[in-house]
């Protein structure tokens, strides 16, 4: 798993860099709706991810960066709080390549106890 979670980091970071070739408008609206699609292409083509694991990191993750977890994004909070668009990008990729890392030491974890 450790190599498919740095293509999927990587690829992530390639989205990062490259926005507008992933996304357009460039909104956080639209980031949340690309990485739900990205996710759901994810789960269906590897049986070993579970759909729980990443609900349950995200809302580890969202509640650790200082934001309130909820059913839409933190773009709203962040709205509130002031903060400029780019920048709720920029966190809710990080949130997002943070709940990759923990699903890959889940997956590991899971492969070394069953191996």
């Amino acid at each position: 798993m450790r190599e498919k979670e740095t293509n999927i980091t990587k690829y992530l970071d390639e989205v990062r860099q490259r926005l507008q070739m992933f996304i357009d408008p460039v909104t956080p609206e639209m980031l949340k709706c690309f990485l739900d699609g990205f996710w759901a292409g994810c789960l269906a083509t590897n049986d070993k991810l579970d759909v729980y694991d990443r609900i349950r990191f995200s809302m580890q993750v969202i509640s650790e960066r200082g934001w309130e977890v909820c059913s839409t994004s933190v773009a709203k909070e962040m709205r509130e709080r002031g903060i400029d668009e780019e920048a709720i990008i920029e966190e809710m990729l990080q949130i997002e390549i943070d709940i990759w890392h923990r699903i890959g030491n889940k997956l590991r974890s899971d492969s070394q106890a069953s191996g």
